[in-house]
């Protein structure tokens, strides 16, 4: 996968001033780059789109301050929530704690998955979550990151 992903994440602009390591990993807040890597972009009055080589769609609603990515159908962030797909993982994280849905991707569904907490000192417990059909309900608490890896 290529670096734009992790750099889309900042397009909703300054707000993200992380205070721990987790929060700069998933919530960079380098905007320079967004723009000079993205293959198109479409500013309005109340949105901004950029769309990528990838598939990669990134569009911030400026009326309601909302951010959402998604690559291959799939949503990647809203607004502080984060769910990576890289390579056989998927990095998840909230900066406020959510309790939400996500789609997996192809490669993920009718397949045996573990979900744990990264910790300083490793794996860590599983955070609540419930896999239907080809989705996911993750419980993230604030600013603990989780991986999901295929078994």
């Amino acid at each position: 996968m290529n670096s734009a992903i992790f750099k889309i994440m900042a397009a909703a602009g300054s707000r993200f001033k992380p205070a721990n390591t987790s929060a700069t990993i998933y919530l960079p807040a380098d905007t320079s780059s967004v723009i000079e890597e993205g293959n198109s972009s479409a500013w309005q009055r109340d949105s901004i789109s950029l769309r990528f080589g990838d598939g990669t769609v990134t569009t911030i609603d400026r009326k309601s301050d909302q951010l959402l990515v998604k690559r291959k159908g799939v949503v990647i962030a809203f607004n502080d929530d984060r769910f990576i797909p890289f390579g056989s993982s998927i990095y998840a994280f909230s900066k406020t704690g959510s309790n939400r849905e996500w789609t997996l991707p192809e490669l993920f569904r009718r397949k045996a998955l573990h979900v744990f907490t990264l910790t300083e000192q490793g794996r860590g417990a599983a955070p609540a979550y419930q896999i239907t059909g080809n989705k996911i309900r993750l419980k993230l608490t604030a600013d603990v990151p989780v991986k999901i890896e295929i078994r």
